[in-house]
C-alpha cells in the first residue's frame, strides 16, 4: 500500500504542477462491484487525477474503494469482504465527435482486501495486480463531462469488476 500511496503522491504533484498547461482532470465516481472471491456486490466510489497529453492518450490515477461485499456461504455464514487500490493507468482515447469518445485503460493497481465476519477479522491481504477496462465519455462542456466505465481488476488471481458512472471537471 505504501508504494501505491507513494505513486499516486507523485503522479498527483507532477499533474498539479501541470496546470497551467489546461490538460489537467478530476474526478469523481460510484457504483456496483462483483467480486469472485466473495460471490458478492457492493457498493463502490473513488476519484481520480489524470493529464491527456493529447486527443489521444491521458494518464490517470486514483483511489477506489470497492465496497463491502457479503458472501454467501452455507449455514448462514456471511463473511465481508472490502478491497481498496490505489491505480495508475494509461489511458487510450478514441473521439467519435467532439464532445463523445470511448476509450481503454490499463494499468498496475496496489490493492489492500480485508475479510471479516461481523467483528472478528478473518484475513487480511495486500499486492500490487494488473488491471484493465474501458468506456464512453461525455462532454457537457469543454471542461466538465461525465463516464460510464468497466474495470476488471485482477487480485490475487481473483477477478474483481466494477461498473460505474462520474463526473469529470478539467480539459480532457
Amino acid at each position: 500500500m505504501k508504494k501505491g500511496i507513494t505513486c499516486f503522491t507523485a503522479l498527483a504533484l507532477l499533474l498539479g504542477s501541470s496546470y497551467s498547461f489546461a490538460e489537467f482532470y478530476i474526478g469523481a465516481s460510484v457504483g456496483q462491484t462483483n467480486q469472485e472471491f466473495s460471490r458478492g456486490k457492493g457498493t463502490s466510489f473513488g476519484g481520480v487525477v489524470g493529464y491527456k497529453f493529447n486527443k489521444y492518450l491521458a494518464i490517470e490515477g486514483g483511489y477506489s474503494d470497492y465496497g463491502n461485499t457479503q458472501g454467501r456461504y452455507l449455514l448462514g455464514i456471511h463473511p465481508s469482504t472490502s478491497v481498496d487500490t490505489f491505480n495508475v493507468s494509461a489511458i487510450a482515447m478514441f473521439p467519435i465527435s467532439k464532445r463523445f469518445n470511448i476509450y481503454t485503460r490499463a494499468g498496475v493497481h496496489d490493492w489492500k482486501s480485508s475479510t471479516k465476519l461481523g467483528h472478528f477479522v478473518l484475513a487480511n491481504a495486500n499486492g500490487t495486480d494488473f488491471g484493465y477496462g474501458g468506456g464512453v465519455n461525455f462532454n457537457f462542456t469543454d471542461t466538465s463531462g461525465m463516464f460510464v466505465e468497466y474495470r476488471s481488476l485482477n487480485i490475487d488471481g481473483e477477478n474483481t469488476d466494477n461498473i460505474s458512472v462520474g463526473m469529470k471537471i478539467g480539459y480532457w
